[in-house]
């Protein structure tokens, strides 16, 4: 994932195409070995892809530019030149792989879009809180950031992750309240955990965070 997130700033892409590259990435990897598939081809086919899923797609050539450039910045990769040829070769080879390892399912869901229903139900008997929901979102969708740098995204499902990545939001804002000596703490809930995912065991929402 630190190959990819530079890459795909670069590239102007959303955050939910970095997620989805990242974790086809992580996909990837979990049936072929480091050993036998180069890092930063797949890197590039899962970011080329991801381009092509998420409706932000970008050329071959644009992706191969800025892969490129990550690696070497120094030494511009030409349009026409038969290392670029190789590159996109390489890429479109890689990207055959990558299908097959996620046996052509498209669809990732990100633990992004639980968050805010997450924060309006816990919330919903607090009149005037919608600057409250956005606060906690904002640091839930950056622990959701943090999460892609792990293998947590292979384990758990992402409405487990968003649930812990809003209880993170409470205990960050609190320790930092105390810290500060001022604003208002919140105690993460765990009926509100039970009441969003009864089938589901309390201590995975500690594990993840």
């Amino acid at each position: 994932y630190s190959d990819e997130r530079p890459v795909s700033t670069q590239s102007t892409w959303g955050q939910v195409a970095i997620a989805s590259a990242a974790v086809t990435f992580y996909y990837f990897y979990m049936r072929f070995s480091f050993k036998t598939q180069d890092k930063h081809d797949v890197a590039s086919a899962c970011i080329y892809l991801a381009g092509k899923t998420e409706e932000c797609r970008k050329s071959i050539r644009d992706v191969a530019k800025v892969c490129h450039g990550h690696l070497q910045p120094r030494e511009p990769l030409g349009k026409d030149s038969a290392e670029a040829k190789d590159m996109y070769r390489r890429i479109m080879e890689k990207e055959i792989l990558v299908l097959q390892a996620i046996e052509f399912n498209f669809q990732v869901n990100h633990a992004y879009q639980f968050i805010l229903p997450t924060l309006r139900y816990i919330f919903k008997n607090d009149p005037g809180t919608e600057e409250v929901i956005r606060y906690f979102a904002q640091l839930g969708w950056c622990f959701v950031n943090d999460c892609l740098r792990s293998h947590a995204v292979l384990f758990y499902p992402p409405q487990v992750i968003s649930i812990a990545c809003v209880d993170l939001a409470f205990r960050f804002h609190n320790a930092r309240a105390e810290k500060d000596q001022k604003g208002e703490a919140y105690i993460f809930n765990s009926e509100w955990y039970s009441a969003l995912l009864p089938d589901i065991p309390y201590k995975k929402i500690e594990e993840v965070s």
